[in-house]
């Protein structure tokens, strides 16, 4: 959520209209993580019963790798557009 937050405030809007659309999209966004996260919490007991611990542990290293490689995406970024200011091409 906080790299879409960066995203989304990196591209601001050059219009009001542009604005105010933002702003409906990141009020409907910010609602709908925040729904997701409550049904996640609420029925997590259940589904975790329903997994079990093997499934459980599944989901947990997945979930570790699928934010490891966000990480690297947005640090691979961040040095590609430093290397850029300095006048190194980063492929």
């Amino acid at each position: 959520m906080i790299s879409v937050a960066i995203t989304v405030g990196a591209n601001h809007a050059h219009t009001f209209q542009h604005a105010i659309i933002q702003l409906l999209a990141a009020v409907l966004g910010a609602g709908l993580i925040g729904l997701c996260i409550l049904l996640a919490y609420r029925y997590a007991q259940r589904g975790g019963q329903r997994i079990g611990h093997t499934g459980m542990m599944v989901v947990v290293r997945l979930s570790a790798f699928i934010m490891v490689c966000i990480g690297v995406g947005i640090s691979w970024n961040g040095v590609k557009a430093l290397l850029a200011e300095v006048g190194v091409s980063a492929h």
